[in-house]
């Protein structure tokens, strides 16, 4: 018996955690809600507020190596950013590229004693690179959409907002000096609203800009749903 006492501590803890769970009245949804924001204000209510946004976040990003279904409204219209990206063949070219260096380091480290050390770099880097697949993954999950007079921006789990299309001047080619949403796929769109948007990010980051330069697959398709 004193050998399962961690185990029934930690039992109990998820118990006591699930209770939380089940009694922590449901969020409000926001006229244009954001799944990370809204899973997080519920774990809020639970963990503090760094733990609960991590939990979020990770929650939501790991599942998109097997998922497939998009988030957006019923009847919403999702404006994709992921088809012509090329994000996932940037994640392979990072794949291809490290794993004959991680192969040898790896070789060398074995027979020198150092297995521990070996396997533990091993599991760092599958996990670094099934997470930049995860990350690619979001921007299937988590499209734009245009709900009733809101523009619902997503770019994956890195930034997200919301804008109402009345705060939208005009949309044009990229300019320098926007605020860049994208992280390693070239913008092609600018949107240049009459005041500030506030952008939320990974881990509760924040950013706010007036001019957000965005990638989407169909520009023209994009412009048509925000009237312009």
């Amino acid at each position: 018996m004193p050998a399962a006492r961690p185990a029934l501590g930690v039992a109990a803890l998820l118990v006591a955690g699930g209770a939380l769970w089940r009694r922590a009245a449901p969020v409000p949804p926001e006229p244009a809600p954001w799944p990370l924001a809204r899973r997080a204000a519920r774990l809020g209510r639970v963990f503090p507020l760094p733990l609960s946004m991590w939990v979020a976040h990770e929650t939501l990003l790991w599942p998109g190596l097997w998922r497939r279904g998009a988030h957006a409204p019923p009847g919403a219209e999702a404006l994709t950013s992921f088809r012509r990206s090329g994000r996932v063949a940037y994640v392979w070219l990072y794949v291809f590229s490290e794993l004959p260096l991680h192969l040898g380091l790896h070789a060398m480290l074995v027979p020198d004693g150092r297995a521990f050390a070996a396997w533990a770099l091993t599991a760092a880097d599958l996990g670094f690179s099934l997470f930049l697949f995860a990350l690619a993954a979001s921007y299937r999950r988590f499209p734009t959409f245009v709900a009733g007079d809101t523009l619902v921006l997503h770019q994956g789990l890195l930034w997200s907002g919301t804008v109402p299309l009345a705060d939208i001047a005009q949309v044009t080619a990229p300019v320098p000096g926007g605020t860049r949403l994208t992280l390693s796929t070239p913008p092609n769109l600018a949107l240049h609203l009459t005041r500030e948007a506030q952008l939320r990010g990974p881990y509760g980051l924040r950013r706010r800009g007036q001019v957000l330069t965005v990638f989407m697959d169909d520009p023209a398709a994009f412009r048509a749903a925000l009237g312009r």
